[in-house]
């Protein structure tokens, strides 16, 4: 509907109608039924209804009733010829049309309030983000909603900074043009839990002061050293080894991170890869990013990446993603201009700095591996990616055979994933 209202408006031909009168109802949405008053308009001032039966031939077409449609189908079309002349045919294919958009319509009075309101709040999004994004977050939302949120704020360059017992209040506030989560930003930590931290706010200058003063359960406390409230005050490790608890890897405690507060706040997984695809884009553009959300249109694949700088839509043909997972949770560089090109896992990658001499060697070790760990070529300043035959499948035996042949090599694994 969107589409072509936006096509017929800045076309702005003639339209033809089939009757004068409906010039006249629907001229000011360029022939298009968008209202229900438009919708009981042209069945009283057509069809010949009174206000009420127009009222109820609306709810009914509304309600997609297919019996109650072809009882007020009939009576539409022999009103239509009586009461405005219209052709049997004209008649039934303006009910059809009817009934065609009834379904969208809305009340015009509905319809004129929630414009008003999206202007508004557009107008606020652009000039003042900060604050508008401030209000949405602290209206209640939570879990997919307050996560569209903080990644279209990232997407409009405001920086979110995460929840901290050193600067956060219990709600997301600003700090001078950038968002701090607030401490309940987990649904983990209650409102009075994150009330006892603020209270000392300032004060505090360690877990063990945090623990004694605040009195806080020790599953309050993890979550709140999990989602990186005590960042300020030393690293994740240390206050889990300081609560008796087991310590977890870099790239764990950031997984953990995105689930408490929904988005990863204190670093993203495909961060230490970009100085990487930004070599191999050559003139593409490129986007580094997790996959949130991803679909088959076709024989085109569209799917939502939450990047380092916020969410990215793309689409691009099934054969640029062959071979390669699209499940929800990995990490994929996309490389192309309107739609995507080509596509690269963001995981362990194997560089190798060839030499003339040994170059046939290297074909010979990763000839036939087709693996899922990407295989760079280090010539001078130029970055060349092998193609998927010569990617690594066992790390362990290429590395081995690697170090036999004595050829110069190095892992880019910034998260230790190749064990």
């Amino acid at each position: 509907m969107f589409p072509e209202y936006v096509a017929r408006r800045d076309q702005q031909d003639e339209r033809e109608y089939s009757h004068p009168v409906l010039a006249e109802i629907l001229g000011e949405t360029y022939g298009l039924i968008l209202y229900q008053e438009q919708v009981m308009l042209i069945a009283s001032r057509i069809g010949g209804f009174s206000l009420g039966e127009a009222d109820l031939l609306r709810s009914a077409l509304a309600k997609d009733d297919p019996r109650a449609a072809n009882v007020w189908k009939e009576r539409f079309t022999s009103g239509a010829q009586t009461h405005s002349g219209l052709s049997k045919r004209a008649a039934e294919k303006l009910f059809a049309k009817i009934g065609q958009f009834s379904g969208y319509a809305f009340n015009k009075a509905h319809s004129v309030s929630y414009a008003w309101i999206t202007w508004q709040a557009a107008y606020m999004k652009t000039h003042y983000p900060g604050e508008f994004f401030v209000t949405l977050l602290n209206q209640g939302s939570a879990g997919k909603e307050r996560r569209r949120y903080l990644l279209d704020a990232r997407s409009l360059g405001l920086e979110v900074l995460p929840p901290s017992v050193v600067h956060s209040d219990i709600q997301a506030t600003l700090e001078g043009d950038k968002l701090r989560l607030g401490l309940s930003t987990s649904r983990n930590i209650t409102p009075q839990s994150a009330e006892a931290i603020v209270k000392g706010k300032g004060k505090w200058a360690s877990l063990a002061q945090v623990r004694q003063y605040a009195r806080l359960d020790e599953a309050t406390l993890e979550k709140l050293v999990l989602c990186g409230c005590f960042d300020d005050l030393g690293g994740r490790n240390k206050h889990l080894q300081e609560l008796g608890l087991d310590t977890k890897g870099e790239l764990e405690l950031l997984h953990i991170e995105k689930d408490l507060l929904g988005i990863y706040g204190s670093d993203h997984p495909c961060r230490p890869f970009l100085p990487l695809v930004h070599k191999l884009k050559g003139e593409l553009d490129v986007v580094a990013g997790e996959i949130l959300e991803m679909k088959a249109a076709g024989n085109m694949r569209q799917g939502i990446l939450d990047t380092p700088t916020g969410s990215f839509f793309f689409e691009g043909a099934k054969e640029r993603f062959a071979g390669l997972s699209l499940a929800v949770g990995v990490r994929l560089a996309l490389f192309g201009d309107t739609e995507v090109n080509w596509a690269l896992p963001l995981g362990p990658t194997l560089l190798i700095t060839p030499t003339p001499s040994n170059l046939e060697t290297i074909k010979a070790i990763l000839r036939q591996q087709f693996g899922s760990k990407p295989t760079i070529l280090l010539l001078g300043e130029a970055y060349h990616l092998l193609p998927r035959e010569f990617w690594v499948k066992d790390a362990r035996e290429i590395q081995q055979r690697l170090q036999e042949a004595e050829i110069v090599y190095t892992w880019l694994d910034p998260w230790k994933e190749n064990v």
